[in-house]
């Protein structure tokens, strides 16, 4: 195992964030770069230090939040429908999950992780939390699909039921969306890449599963990094 290759046994650039990131929810300082310049594990394992203990605001954030680069570059491309810059993933549920308790979960999620609150000030040219979002009651949507769609695939069903389309200036950038289909149930997710990547949708997958285990009153997630 010590002489085990983390690229060998299916490891690559996601993977590598997402054990950083482990890592240092357990107090160690393992960088990506000390992962991929020492994929064998013995000497990754000497990489490993212990970090320096350093806490971020863990509030609500509130006013501009920062612009990375690559927001720079999507918001200078003055595309003609923003709000399209999106993406999705459907998930077939193995059993069943009410609406109340995803509506939950989403409502804790955009609380904890505040860049799933920003929006675009166009008159401004700033990206700030839209902490009205905290407001909102209803954040899955459900959708029952009747017997005439059965018979239609299920991501070709979803396309006429749901909105794609954002308005990135005060919508909430995240859409759930619980999908009935007769003995079966999916979940979709359309999330707009102002807040979201191929990365950080992986850790919001990872926070929905480990909240579905815990009930409303021990909802608890690793301590907030940086917002954004």
């Amino acid at each position: 195992f010590p002489d085990s290759n983390f690229f060998l046994l299916g490891g690559d650039s996601i993977k590598a964030i997402q054990i950083s990131s482990h890592m240092y929810d357990e107090g160690y300082d393992l960088s990506v770069n000390n992962i991929l310049e020492n994929p064998v594990f013995y000497k990754m394992a000497r990489a490993i230090k212990g970090k320096e203990h350093f806490v971020y605001e863990q509030g609500i954030c509130s006013g501009e939040a920062g612009k990375l680069p690559i927001t720079e570059w999507f918001l200078n491309q003055k595309f003609k429908e923003v709000g399209h810059y999106n993406q999705s993933i459907l998930l077939e549920l193995k059993k069943e999950i009410s609406e109340e308790t995803f509506n939950d979960i989403f409502q804790y999620l955009i609380k904890h992780h505040d860049a799933l609150r920003i929006n675009y000030n166009k008159e401004r040219g700033v990206i700030f939390y839209n902490n009205e979002h905290l407001k909102q009651n209803n954040i899955i949507r459900v959708i029952s699909l009747n017997q005439e769609d059965y018979e239609v695939d299920i991501e070709k069903t979803t396309r006429q039921f749901t909105n794609p389309r954002f308005d990135i200036s005060k919508d909430l950038l995240l859409r759930p969306y619980l999908i009935f289909k007769g003995d079966k149930s999916y979940l979709l997710i359309m999330a707009h890449h102002l807040i979201i990547d191929a990365v950080s949708l992986r850790i919001l997958l990872e926070d929905i599963q480990k909240l579905l285990s815990l009930s409303k009153e021990n909802y608890n997630l690793p301590r907030k990094t940086a917002s954004y």
